[in-house]
């Protein structure tokens, strides 16, 4: 033990004794945490802060939270160093920290020179990033584990890096969220980026034809000028209704209702559409069935049951009001501007 204490003399003060310079002493196992591209290249070992260079996590959203190093500070004067948490990760071949940066921050204002490390090497910049998000993914505690805005950002971070497919970006949200956020957390996240991308025409990596939900609706109502959203859409006296074909039978009670109270106003009913994609079927074809089987065959129901003729009287169903102004949502990523949205004649 005196050898030790000697060879860490320039790390012991209040808060740090010879015991936490023992990698012995840590119950906590290094991990490269499965992420592909991360080795570790020296196992546990005392390093000061001083020895190495920050670095600015892209998956830190918010930064530091000196709230929390506040709490760090306590939480380390009242009740010591706790072993059995993640030793401090830094980049082998550029001398960068890779974590813990609230604990070194702490670590300034309570005379704690350095900490228990472990050497890592990455063979990308996207490993780097992704190690460290993934490797602080645990239970919320002082140190800050991340959160979905953390993850939206790695993400953001990893598409600028390479081109990446939709499907690529889900992948990402999807294995990075798991064990820090819930499923429609990340699910939320993924539809954000992809709808953003879109609308913005950084199609790079894009599937050429993609489909809707409602995170993408909603971003589209904010990023398009299409005339038809202040002429019908946000308009107080037109009645107008979205519709995602891939939900159609939830929406058909929407239906119902929105067509009921255009029927009392006299007016039409003006609707938005996202259509299924389908892989035997054209993109026009699919639009055009939405008239001539979905909403024909409801009408057809609807007439039934009041005992109309359908053929004659169709034009009493307010979606097949002469003045309707139908609209589909663009779906076609080269045929297709994602901001505006492609009229559809009855």
């Amino acid at each position: 033990m005196t050898v030790l204490i000697d060879s860490c003399s320039d790390f012991i003060c209040t808060h740090w004794g010879a015991d936490h310079c023992d990698p012995n002493y840590w119950s906590y196992q290094p991990s490269t945490y499965d992420v592909e591209g991360v080795e570790i290249a020296v196992g546990p070992h005392m390093k000061a802060w001083s020895d190495l260079k920050s670095w600015v996590n892209p998956g830190r959203a918010d930064g530091v939270d000196y709230g929390k190093v506040e709490q760090l500070c306590q939480e380390i004067e009242e009740n010591g160093i706790k072993t059995d948490c993640q030793m401090i990760y830094y980049d082998v071949d550029t001398n960068e920290r890779n974590n813990g940066e609230h604990r070194e921050v702490a670590s300034r204002q309570l005379g704690i020179t350095g900490w228990m490390m472990v050497g890592v090497r990455f063979e990308t910049e996207q490993a780097k990033i992704r190690f460290a998000l993934v490797s602080n993914k645990k239970k919320i505690d002082v140190f800050n584990p991340i959160k979905a805005k953390d993850i939206e950002a790695t993400v953001r971070e990893l598409m600028s890096l390479t081109q990446m497919t939709d499907e690529e970006i889900k992948k990402e949200c999807r294995d990075l969220g798991k064990g820090a956020i819930g499923k429609p957390e990340w699910e939320k996240i993924h539809n954000k980026l992809i709808a953003e991308r879109r609308l913005t025409g950084k199609c790079d990596g894009a599937e050429r034809l993609y489909e809707w939900n409602e995170t993408a609706w909603e971003s589209f109502i904010k990023e398009s000028d299409d005339s038809w959203l202040d002429d019908y859409y946000n308009n107080d006296s037109e009645i107008t209704l979205y519709i995602n074909e891939k939900n159609w039978d939830h929406r058909i009670g929407s239906i119902i209702t929105c067509a009921d109270e255009a029927a009392s106003a006299n007016k039409p009913l003006h609707l938005v559409i996202g259509v299924k994609l389908r892989s035997n079927e054209e993109l026009d074809t699919t639009r055009k069935k939405i008239m001539t089987d979905r909403l024909k065959s409801m009408g057809r129901k609807i007439s039934n049951v009041f005992g109309l003729n359908y053929d004659r009287q169709s034009s009493l169903l307010p979606w097949n009001h002469p003045d309707c102004q139908h609209r589909f949502l663009p779906q076609d990523s080269l045929k297709e501007n994602a901001k505006k949205l492609i009229k559809l004649t009855n």
